[in-house]
């Protein structure tokens, strides 16, 4: 049998919960959708009273990681069953938080026998930092949503792009250096923490509310996505922005579920993915982007919104998360 963890979270852990569900993988223990410290700690000490009883030997079990203090135990219960573990990670806490050394957690991964991870990038970080385990990467998070109302195919005049998720000062700083830097482009923002205090006067920006990931699928109206962090208009910089050299940001999942091209970092480990499969622009800086735009045709850029388009029903469907898991379990039970 093929089993995971399952407890409920942010919602990248939660569409995993669903994709793998679709290949068969089944919840180790029943439902339970509390919240809350002491409720998360109850559910993992439950968690483990199941894996002794469910679990035999040449099953699987999915652990999402990260999976704080219960993850090493986890899996060593699991082997204990004689049991094989898939780790699937969402976030590396030795690199942009730093809550960890690279060497301490590279200990706490090696207890999986079999590791995904978001990128090439990702995966030649933790194999220079001890990580000898089999790895494989996961090229892009998929994100589960209805299928987008049709949007018009015509762009914008000017050209619209649009930048989704927390707006404060502290949390996306370069947004409030923008202005100035554009000239023949608009950027539309939706999100919460908006400063409209440091916003007064702003001629090419246009706050548009606070919205679901739900609704934002429909109500959008853009040509492009854009996937920026840090305080820097000319690099993604900070811990936030430094986290893409690393990192598959959902935001951009969301940008082509969509079925808008993205624009994002050059740097940025999702980058290669962006390229090779045309659904974007790689920017050094984000001054660059007038110049690109104003030269970007109406035959690229449909291009490009079509190639979007079909990504969007791969991702929506979960197409990244099977074929990972499939190579997962070959590899385990071959």
């Amino acid at each position: 049998m093929n089993y995971y963890v399952k407890i409920y979270s942010v919602k990248p852990k939660e569409d995993i919960n669903r994709f793998v569900e679709s290949i068969g993988y089944v919840p180790v223990m029943p439902d339970i959708k509390r919240r809350g410290g002491v409720a998360h700690f109850l559910i993992k000490t439950l968690m483990l009273f199941y894996i002794l009883k469910r679990l035999h030997k040449g099953d699987l079990l999915l652990i999402q990681y990260p999976y704080k203090k219960f993850y090493t135990l986890t899996c060593n219960v699991a082997h204990w069953k004689g049991a094989k573990v898939i780790t699937l990670i969402h976030d590396l806490g030795s690199f942009r938080r730093k809550k960890l050394t690279p060497k301490k957690e590279n200990w706490m991964l090696m207890h999986t026998d079999y590791l995904i991870c978001h990128n090439e990038q990702m995966q030649k970080f933790l194999v220079e930092h001890g990580f000898t385990k089999p790895i494989d990467t996961l090229h892009i998070f998929d994100y589960l949503a209805a299928s987008p109302i049709p949007r018009s195919k015509e762009r914008h005049t000017p050209w619209q792009v649009t930048f989704a998720g927390g707006l404060g000062y502290k949390r996306s700083p370069f947004i409030y250096h923008m202005d100035d830097c554009i000239e023949n482009w608009e950027l539309q923002l939706y999100g919460k923490h908006f400063d409209q205090e440091r916003a007064n006067g702003w001629k090419h920006i246009h706050y548009n509310g606070l919205f679901t990931p739900e609704q934002l699928i429909n109500e959008v109206e853009g040509d492009f996505g854009l996937v920026w962090d840090g305080d820097s208009l000319d690099q993604c910089s900070g811990n936030w922005g430094e986290y893409l050299l690393i990192n598959n940001p959902h935001k951009a999942s969301f940008t082509l579920r969509m079925g808008l091209p993205v624009i994002i970092w050059k740097e940025a480990a999702l980058a290669p993915f962006i390229e090779e499969n045309h659904v974007g622009i790689c920017i050094d800086s984000l001054r660059d982007l007038n110049r690109i735009l104003e030269n970007l045709s109406t035959e690229e850029y449909n291009e490009m919104r079509h190639n979007a388009e079909l990504m969007s029903e791969k991702i929506g469907t979960g197409y990244f998360t099977h074929r990972a898991m499939r190579a997962a379990e070959e590899r385990l039970k071959g």
